[in-house]
């Protein structure tokens, strides 16, 4: 027994030596690991060389265009591959007519290249006025002496984009008796001689026809660059489609940009002073079977290319 005793604790001083000699052998390997030099590959990969699948890449970019739409800027994504806005360099400066900082206006001009003006409810806006701004003062409550300071910075290079008009539904106006008076609204809008800072305007108006109080048939207005707008090759269908009862843009008799089948101007622009007035309808910019989008970003790449922004290479 004490032989079999003796053979059973030699054994097991055997095994706990193995043991420890492996364990100070591993210790030992892993310490050479961890201080041995080793090189680790780097790959480079272009800025514009990883898209996301289910991300917005371009919010940013899209929170600036278009100026003026009824559709919320988050909620379009462009129809162009990512190529065509990886090139498109987004530092212009453009606001609303509602977010112009005024003081910074006056001290600080070139604080903004572009302000752009929304469409208007008569109700806010009034009746249509000889002078186009002055509607426009009053839906915004802007001052005389700030619409004078806005034609100065016209005037000294600033872009007015406008793509504002009158819009009203049919209980705009009523008979004392509670019916609806459409001839009386009608006349709200009827204007002759209209201007916008001087330069005269023809009113585009469209009267839709009525299913209720609330939902209007309407007709879709196609539209095309004009022969002379040379900035717009390639431009053969925008849309225009009226929402309201009744809508009233103006439309300055000058230089054609967009046309309609017989040859009628919805958009179009004029040099006043160093700057520049554009008016147009607010066509459609989100369907991917026109032209909308493409339309907006050669007229404004071609409106900063004029103040000296070249950044829109990809445009042609």
């Amino acid at each position: 027994m004490k032989r079999i005793a003796f053979v059973i604790l030699l054994a097991v001083q055997i095994i706990v030596l193995v043991g420890c000699s492996t364990k100070n052998e591993s210790l030992e390997k892993m310490e050479k690991e961890l201080l041995a030099e080793k090189s680790v590959i780097i790959y480079a990969l272009p800025s514009n060389g990883i898209h996301p699948m289910n991300e917005w890449t371009y919010y940013d970019l899209f929170k600036k265009f278009p100026f003026v739409s009824p559709q919320a800027s988050f909620e379009y994504k462009g129809k162009f591959l990512p190529n065509f806005y990886d090139d498109i360099n987004g530092s212009w400066k453009a606001v609303g007519l509602d977010k112009v900082d005024w003081q910074r206006l006056s001290e600080t001009p070139a604080s903004y290249d572009i302000i752009h003006i929304q469409s208007m409810g008569i109700s806010s806006a009034g009746k249509l006025e000889n002078d186009f701004m002055m509607n426009v003062s009053k839906a915004y409550n802007i001052s005389s002496s700030n619409m004078k300071l806005l034609r100065q910075w016209v005037e000294n290079g600033g872009v007015l984009w406008c793509e504002a008009g009158l819009w009203t539904s049919r209980f705009e106006t009523f008979y004392p008796s509670g019916g609806i008076d459409d001839a009386k609204t009608m006349s709200l809008f009827s204007k002759e001689g209209s201007s916008i800072f001087g330069l005269p305007v023809s009113h585009r108006v469209f009267h839709s026809a009525s299913s209720d109080m609330v939902n209007y048939e309407t007709n879709t207005l196609k539209l095309k660059a004009a022969a002379s707008a040379s900035q717009l090759t390639g431009i053969e269908k925008v849309i225009f489609k009226p929402t309201s009862f009744i809508e009233s843009y103006p439309i300055l008799n000058a230089t054609p940009l967009l046309v309609d089948e017989k040859g009628s101007s919805y958009a179009s622009y004029a040099l006043f002073g160093k700057g520049m007035i554009i008016t147009m309808v607010p066509s459609q910019y989100w369907n991917a079977e026109e032209d909308g989008e493409l339309f907006r970003w050669k007229l404004l790449g071609w409106v900063l290319e004029r103040k000296g922004q070249k950044i829109f290479p990809s445009i042609k």
